[in-house]
């Protein structure tokens, strides 16, 4: 194959995973059906449950059924709610004091992005955002279920990766001009839309480039760049949410590792997590000061899939069917101590948690952990 052929094929695999193209699909029924709605190969090299030493349960409560989660893609938290979103589009929130076993109330059945992933739902204040119809970023409060209404519209599979600090909602677009030219950057819009003329935070405008995932902490968004026309393959960035162009962005660190897809980004007490497609028996870090050159490993575990932090704690699922777990360890430059929030869960997937709770999705069920 040639080099040319080698980095179109990288950048396929790369932008269903960023979901910065609309990929067809259909409602997932199983747990490889996840893999294939979020541009992860269902057959990920996990390692064997029989060599892999468990480790000892985690001081907080046991695992509780919070409802029927319809097969939930992308999971969100925010103050009040835990919502969740379907392969077809549909959003659905819980209360977070809400009693074990009952099914969450639909925000809206509006289809969602035809490619739904970990990055296509975000929530702050009662307010749940997520990727709408392919091209459109939408949300829907909690206090008025079915009114959902347009923040952003872009051109069809423009939009890729949503996070939110609460104030704005900050997402990735791909433009192409009439006369091809294309750039890719991260803006952001007020969290209480519509905008029609969203904040440029950051462009790269090379024609063979993908962005995201993407996280916001601390007055910053972070997030993975990958040129494929850059020997180097790709950087985690940081920039500020007020700066704009004129502020050069923050280079944490490099490597070839992100151009074969990033699922999930964490960034807590100074360090940026990340699970990769290429190593998936790893969870990597970055200094958030820009002090490393390379990420290095801060754990070695099952088959680390989503991330989520609360600021304390990093949390993680290990994303394989029957005797997948949850697991968690102290924020830092390495885990030693790792804990098991679940095991022997059939395909955990999306993760959140807050200072109280931990909530992961499988195939059929949302479930709360608390600390």
């Amino acid at each position: 194959m040639s080099a040319s052929s080698r980095s179109g094929a990288r950048r396929l695999l790369l932008l269903c995973v960023l979901c910065l193209q609309a990929c067809a699909s259909s409602p997932a029924s199983t747990p490889a059906a996840h893999a294939a709605d979020a541009g992860a190969d269902s057959s990920r090299d996990a390692k064997p449950a029989d060599v892999y030493r468990i480790p000892p349960t985690w001081t907080g409560a046991a695992p509780v059924f919070l409802g029927p989660s319809d097969d939930a893609i992308a999971l969100a938290i925010d103050g009040a709610y835990v919502y969740w979103q379907t392969p077809g589009g549909s959003v659905y929130a819980s209360s977070l004091g809400v009693s074990p076993g009952v099914s969450g109330t639909l925000l809206s059945s509006l289809v969602g992005s035809s490619s739904v992933t970990l990055e296509a739902l975000t929530a702050a204040n009662g307010i749940a955002v997520f990727l709408a119809g392919g091209n459109a970023i939408a949300s829907v409060a909690y206090a008025s279920p079915t009114n959902t209404t347009t923040l952003y519209e872009g051109t069809p599979g423009s939009l890729g990766a949503i996070a939110t600090d609460g104030s704005q909602v900050y997402f990735v677009e791909s433009l192409t001009t009439d006369g091809g030219a294309s750039t890719t950057g991260v803006y952001s819009c007020p969290l209480t839309g519509p905008c029609s003329s969203p904040a440029l935070l950051y462009s790269n405008p090379g024609g063979d480039v993908a962005l995201g995932p993407m996280f916001v902490a601390a007055g910053e968004v972070y997030f993975v760049e990958v040129d494929f026309d850059d020997a180097n393959g790709g950087r985690l960035l940081a920039v500020s949410t007020t700066g704009g162009t004129a502020v050069a962005p923050l280079t944490l660190c490099g490597s070839d590792r992100f151009e074969s897809g990033i699922p999930a980004l964490a960034v807590a007490g100074g360090f940026a997590y990340f699970t990769s497609e290429e190593d998936s028996n790893s969870i990597y870090q970055c200094a958030t000061d820009g002090s490393a050159v390379n990420p290095t490993r801060y754990i070695e575990d099952y088959a680390p899939y989503g991330l989520a932090t609360d600021g304390t704690l990093l949390y993680w699922t290990n994303y394989v069917p029957v005797t997948g777990t949850v697991a968690t360890c102290a924020i830092g430059a390495t885990c030693t101590a790792p804990s098991t929030v679940a095991s022997n869960v059939d395909a955990p997937y999306a993760i959140a948690a807050n200072a109280m709770s931990v909530f992961w999705t499988t195939p059929e069920t949302v479930y709360r952990a608390d600390r």
